[in-house]
Order: C-alpha cells, then structure tokens, then sequence
C-alpha cells in the first residue's frame, strides 16, 4: 500500500514540475473589431513569463492581415504618437500587457473585416527562439468597453 502511495506522489509531482516547463504563457489575446473601409485593426494580450531571465517579444505574424507588427503609443506633449517596436522584453518572473493606448500589435492591410465575436490566429516568437499562437477574440467597441478597455480609434 505504501508503494502505491508513493506513486501516485510521484506522478502527481511530475505533472507539476510539467506544469512550468514552458515560461511563456499568454492569456486574454483580442482584438478590435476593423470599421470599414478601414483595413487596420489592434490586438491585445498578456504574456507571462516565468522564467529567471528576461525575454522579448520579437515579432508577430497573423493570418488576418498582410502586415503585422509591434507597436507603441506614447505622448509627445499633446500629442499621441504610434512607433514601431523592434521588440518588446518581458522581465524575468514578470509580465508585459499589451493594452490600448500602450504596446499592441498593429494589423494592417486586412485580408477580411474582421467581426465581433470572430477569432483571429495571431503567431508570437520570442528571443529565446520558441513561438506561440493565440486565438484572438475580435470585439466590438462596445464590447471592448463593456470589458473595461479604454479604446482608441485604428491608426
């Protein structure tokens, strides 16, 4: 009896240390909704990594748009100003939140509109080489703020 306790232990532990072995985690991927004839949108998401050293999001790719790519928001004075990103760390046991009026990932050259409630495919790579894809829930502006995200208008 006591080796089957011992066991169960054992693969209970292993399944844990299975839980960590990938550092990246990335949870709440959306994306606005595109207003025609516009053929940009935005996309959000949260990467956790869980790892002790430092990563960075290095490029996007997502098969609803010809161009993807990283961006930043930030103020110039009284103006709001849009950069590329070349790429974006995550610290060691930290979290980046990609969130409007701050870093996103900018979609342009639309292949479709993109509609509430669709998903879009958004792949993500990273500095240590690994990559992930997340489902994107598209959202309304009435949607996204009844989330409680502070909206800005497409690029």
């Amino acid at each position: 009896m006591k080796f089957i306790k011992l066991i169960a232990v054992l693969v209970i532990l292993a399944g844990c240390a299975n839980e960590h072995t990938d550092p990246i985690m990335v949870v709440d991927a959306w994306a606005r909704e595109n207003i025609p004839p516009r053929k940009n949108t935005t996309a959000y998401l949260t990467i956790h990594n869980h790892s002790s050293s430092d990563l960075s999001l290095v490029a996007v790719d997502s098969d609803a748009a010809e161009i993807s790519e990283l961006h930043s928001m930030s103020m110039d004075g009284e103006i709001m100003k849009m950069r590329k990103a070349d790429e974006i760390t995550i610290p060691a046991n930290g979290e980046l939140v990609l969130k409007p009026e701050g870093y996103h990932i900018m979609l342009t050259q639309l292949k479709r509109d993109v509609k509430d409630s669709e998903t879009i495919s958004i792949a993500l790579q990273f500095s240590n080489g690994s990559r992930k894809t997340v489902n994107a829930r598209v959202m309304s502006a009435k949607s996204a703020v009844a989330r409680g995200s502070n909206q800005h208008d497409g690029h």
